[in-house]
């Protein structure tokens, strides 16, 4: 036989052997972290049960004779033990017996023992325990209420050292480190903005009714919103947490609420408004900008409500306040939901819009030899209708056709005195008023001052 072939057939037997040679295992950390309300660590000042199962698993490992090491267990800063675990050993961990620390302290040891063993490994079992201070699973915000944005963790690090008649393997590796608590809001609060509310500027509705579907409106909705809870523990992990109060406030703003009379929240599952609330609607309070909604049940047992629309009802006697459906940006208002002294943040609704553009100008005929006139220029192929209702210092209101079919690609350029005298108001000597004047979008409205020479002095 050749030097080569007995060569192949070495090299071929040493394969063999190592494809039939058990594999090393690595160690590994383990336990199936539970995640408690946050609401119940907060009012449980941070004290919590952890219930048996943490588990740390040796890496494959060999030793010449019997030996022993310490396995240490390490909570994070700040968290103590109030209760001694205690430890099983399984695999050829014969004995686990108890070394140091526990209640009291952050950390706990144990004493791990083992016959001689060729690749082997071995696992540590924790039973249940408490610790005091996770307050890391409720920091609190500026305002004092949990916040609640983001879950929160906190770890616990295994460490074995001292490890005796080790012939080879990993038994002293370490440390590893696994979560074994970590937080989540029991409120469950989302906000949906779609559909958003449409004011109509048109004369049929003056900017004081919604556009729905497309018909004139008093009532419409500014978006849903949805209430709801998980089911995350209580801090003695006997169940889930339930809230001690059994209704909560909704607060949506601050936004913008001139024109509208009144609000309500609709029953759970019902998208749509109507002028009358349906029964189960909850009444809002309007109060500096705020739409506040007291007494909500809906949603307060797991997993749920359905959503519930957000009704404003308008006044009809006042142009609702809005921004032009065609910026780019609309103005967010925030919601948040807020139940014994958790406030849970919910996303954003949209204020309503508006169907054309908007503009207000102000006027004096102090200086009565100077006129005052607005420049209309039609942008769109199709005529357009531009109104305006005049409102003086001294309270006298009206309303006016300033113009009732601008033909399209033209310019007009209507005096302020005409677009009084069109709205019924009289003026008074002295006399400042306020024009508000609303259009289709491509239409532009200027305010022009000329002397009498006509010599254009202002225009804005």
């Amino acid at each position: 036989m050749s030097y080569l072939t007995k060569l192949a057939r070495v090299g071929l037997a040493a394969v063999v052997v190592a494809l039939l040679a058990p594999a090393a295992l690595a160690q590994n950390f383990f336990f199936p972290a539970v995640t408690y309300a946050t609401q119940a660590v907060q009012a449980a000042s941070g004290a919590l049960t952890i219930p048996a199962g943490i588990t740390y698993n040796a890496g494959s490992f060999s030793s010449s004779a019997a030996g022993s090491a310490l396995i240490t267990f390490t909570l994070p800063s700040g968290v103590t033990f109030t209760s001694t675990p205690s430890a099983t050993g399984n695999g050829v961990f014969t004995s686990t017996v108890y070394a140091s620390g526990g209640s009291g302290g952050s950390t706990v040891s144990f004493t791990i023992n083992y016959g001689t063993v060729t690749n082997s490994t071995g696992s540590v079992f924790l039973g249940s325990f408490t610790i005091a201070g996770a307050t890391a699973l409720y920091p609190p915000n500026p305002g004092g209420n949990t916040a609640l944005s983001a879950p929160n963790a906190i770890n616990i690090t295994e460490q074995i050292t001292g490890a005796t008649n080790i012939s080879n393997g990993s038994l002293n590796e370490g440390p590893l480190s696994i979560t074994f608590a970590r937080s989540g809001s029991q409120l469950i609060f989302t906000t949906q903005y779609l559909p958003l509310a449409v004011v109509d500027i048109n004369p049929s509705a003056k900017g004081e009714q919604f556009l729905v579907g497309g018909v004139d409106t008093l009532a419409a909705s500014i978006g849903n919103l949805q209430l709801g809870t998980n089911g995350f523990a209580n801090a003695t992990n006997t169940g889930p947490y339930h809230f001690t109060a059994t209704t909560a406030t909704l607060t949506i703003g601050p936004f913008n609420l001139a024109g509208i009379a009144s609000a309500y929240l609709a029953p759970a599952g019902v998208l749509t408004c109507a002028a009358t609330p349906p029964v189960g609607s909850v009444t809002g309070t309007i109060s500096n900008g705020l739409l506040t909604f007291t007494g909500v049940t809906a949603g307060l047992t797991y997993p749920g409500a359905a959503a519930q629309a957000v009704c404003l009802i308008a006044s009809g006697t006042q142009i609702i306040a809005g921004y032009e459906g065609d910026s780019f940006h609309e103005p967010d208002i925030p919601a948040t939901a807020a139940i014994d002294t958790a406030l849970q943040y919910g996303g954003t609704l949209y204020s309503p819009s508006y169907n054309g553009h908007i503009r207000n100008f102000l006027f004096s005929d102090t200086n009565a030899v100077y006129t005052a006139s607005l420049r209309i220029t039609n942008r769109n192929p199709t005529a357009a209708v531009v109104t305006a209702f005049v409102q003086t210092d001294d309270g006298a209101t009206g309303f006016a056709t300033v113009e009732s079919a601008l033909a399209g690609k033209t310019n007009h350029t209507p005096s302020v005195s005409s677009v009084v005298i069109a709205s019924g108001v009289t003026l008074s000597t002295d006399s400042e008023l306020s024009l508000t004047v609303m259009c289709p979008f491509g239409v532009g409205v200027e305010q022009l001052l000329a002397s009498p020479d006509g010599t254009l002095t202002n225009m804005h």
